[in-house]
């Protein structure tokens, strides 16, 4: 048994029948102003009228400023420009055949709700053909179809007669990895905002744990290309879209998306999703809510630090043109001082730096050695960086050639020993004895390793 049509949806479907009874009103009129003329039509002014009563009962987009006034105080009004905005005007014009009833209920939903989840959406540029979701960190890592992205649209039945597309047209092929979450704490938009030009800091993003769980596989970053805050079906706000495309073709006219620059292999993807999976779940102690002692504290700016530079790097950790080396190789020094001292002392920082992460990354005396000469190396870039003089170009390229590797291993192992590891105790303890690096990192990061098969040798 199916429930009666609401009053908001009765006089939707009136409406829409009255426009579509009187074709001859709209020849010859543009796109807009075909939809301001259906908003004058009687048959609007009652959508508005329950669209409005409907609102105020469902508490949907209450604007309190003006709730005593004559105006809109709740939902969405149906006015010409939302008609043009969502297709309805375009749809309602071409005579295609329509379910009024799906039509009425969705655009029902869009004037005055009742409240849903807000769903903040990452597209990611890994070129990886995940073959089913991951969850990172709280975040659903995957792979929407075309379909998936139709579904989401405002209206989605008159989408595709929208003034403009809700979501980057690249979208359409379903070859982009996507991080999703709810966002309770968002509020619907009232009207579609134009998206923003510049793109938030990625250590800033919402998304930080589960793009700090996929840098840290690889040298190769993974990046945001684009971020939108989508009401299902009602409301999609773009902060921003820069998806790289390829064009193709014997004119260049085909346009298709560019992914990367990391590629998953096959081969490699069974791996790659049991270690992201391993990680996100020592991740998630340091991010919960719980009391935090000191040394878990420092974890969140540190893969802000570290996230700063994925954004600055290409394959296999080569700056981009336009990025400062020498900021990027600062801020691997930053990262590492901050992973292996948590007590503030600043006194013989490149010493206790260098031999804490030789102890922590190094898995036999050559290794630690090399990580030891690698960190030195790199304080002396940090140091010209810091009093404002240029590094030299060889320090800096061995810097910015062995540092991020070392950074990256760090990063894994301080998640994987847990924020509970008190690091100025441990790993000076590690370079006097054995037994402790055995048993206080050692078998911990070996236990973190065993699951996961067909690992890459040198991982972390």
């Amino acid at each position: 048994m199916t429930n009666p049509p609401s009053d908001l949806d009765a006089a939707l479907v009136s409406f829409f029948d009255d426009v579509r009874r009187r074709p001859d009103d709209f020849v010859g009129l543009a796109e807009r102003d075909a939809a301001e003329a259906m908003a004058e039509l009687p048959t609007a002014d009652r959508v508005r009228e329950v669209a409005l009563s409907t609102a105020v009962a469902n508490r949907y987009l209450v604007d309190r400023r003006r709730a005593a006034s004559t105006q809109v105080a709740a939902g969405r009004e149906l006015s010409g420009p939302v008609l043009h905005r969502l297709g309805l005007a375009g749809l309602l014009r071409s005579g295609e055949p329509v379910d009024a009833t799906v039509l009425a209920a969705q655009t029902a939903a869009y004037l005055s709700g009742p409240a849903i989840p807000l769903h903040r959406h990452l597209v990611l540029n890994v070129d990886w053909d995940l073959a089913e979701p991951l969850t990172l960190a709280g975040w659903r890592l995957w792979r929407p179809s075309e379909q998936d992205w139709d579904a989401m649209r405002p209206v989605p039945l008159a989408a595709d007669f929208a003034a403009k597309p809700s979501f980057d047209p690249m979208l359409a092929f379903g070859e982009h990895l996507v991080l999703s979450a709810e966002d309770p704490d968002a509020e619907p938009a009232r009207h579609r905002v134009p998206f923003r030009l510049f793109r938030r800091p990625v250590q800033e993003s919402p998304a930080w744990a589960p793009l700090l769980c996929l840098n840290l596989a690889r040298d190769t970053p993974v990046m945001p290309v684009a971020e939108y805050l989508v009401e299902p079906g009602r409301a999609v706000t773009a902060y921003y879209e820069s998806i790289p495309t390829n064009l193709l073709g014997p004119d260049g006219d085909y346009e298709v998306p560019l992914l990367g620059p990391l590629r998953v292999e096959d081969d490699q993807a069974g791996w790659l999703t049991g270690f992201l999976s391993a990680l996100s779940g020592r991740l998630d102690v340091w991010t919960a809510s719980e009391p935090m002692p000191k040394t878990g504290k420092r974890l969140r700016p540190i893969a802000g630090r570290f996230l700063d530079t994925c954004a600055k790097v290409a394959f296999d950790a080569v700056v981009s043109i336009g990025q400062d080396p020498a900021e990027v190789a600062f801020n691997y020094v930053v990262a590492l001082e901050r992973l292996v001292s948590a007590n503030g002392d600043q006194g013989d920082l490149k010493r206790r730096t260098a031999q804490r992460t030789a102890v922590l990354v190094g898995r036999d005396d050559a290794e630690r050695l090399a990580i030891y000469s690698h960190v030195d190396t790199a304080y002396k870039v940090r140091n010209a960086v810091a009093h404002g003089s240029e590094a030299k170009e060889k320090q800096l390229t061995a810097t910015i050639t062995h540092l991020r590797a070392i950074v990256r291993r760090a990063l894994i192992r301080t998640i994987v020993l847990g924020p509970h590891l008190d690091p100025d105790t441990v790993f000076d303890e590690a370079l006097l004895s054995t037994q402790v690096r055995h048993e206080r990192i050692e078998q911990e990061v070996a236990a973190f390793l065993e699951p996961l098969t067909s690992r890459p040798a040198r991982i972390i």
